[in-house]
């Protein structure tokens, strides 16, 4: 799929309503503050938003309206939402993983099995679509991990002091209420 005329590698996402386009996608974009709600359902703050001109092999083409990011999503520089699907006529994703947007006779784009990370100040982890498996690695403070627990005791007794309330909340509720 081209981008304003630059052939680029971009993810077809059913799941998101607008197409997210880098910066490097869109020359003409306004900065403003915008945001989405991720699958996650954390909020991920936008630079601002723009229009970019989607075409296909076939010659049809749209212009969309997309949000911008300074960071690739996924490693994609241009997620293909709902909005751009629909410009394009729909899309079908054929048993061989090809996506077809509108009547387009051959494929656009294949489906792959693309490795998916995330790396925070504590921790890496990574997706591996082809394996359906997530890889977690956490990153120690001073590279050094902690030592083992060395716990000796199962459960700890009531103290003498708070027996009294302990049996009486037991006996009330059938449990202990914590708070």
């Amino acid at each position: 799929m081209w981008v304003n005329g630059v052939l680029t590698t971009a993810l077809v996402d059913t799941g998101s309503s607008r197409c997210i386009a880098h910066v490097s996608c869109c020359s003409l974009w306004k900065q403003e503050v915008v945001s989405v709600l991720t699958v996650s359902h954390k909020e991920y703050f936008c630079k601002g938003t723009g229009i970019v001109r989607l075409h296909l092999s076939n010659g049809v083409s749209a212009d969309v309206d997309v949000l911008v990011v300074d960071s690739t999503p996924f490693g994609f520089p241009f997620i293909h939402g709902m909005n751009g699907i629909g410009a394009l006529g729909g899309a079908t994703v054929t048993v061989e993983r090809l996506v077809r947007f509108g009547k387009e006779d051959t494929a656009a784009c294949a489906a792959t099995a693309t490795v998916i990370g995330v790396d925070k100040q504590d921790f890496s982890a990574t997706y591996d679509a082809a394996t359906n498996s997530w890889t977690a690695m956490w990153i120690w403070s001073q590279g050094v991990e902690p030592g083992v627990l060395q716990n000796q005791i199962e459960e700890y007794s009531v103290p003498r002091e708070a027996r009294l309330v302990y049996e009486k909340e037991l006996e009330r509720s059938g449990s202990l209420m914590v708070g």
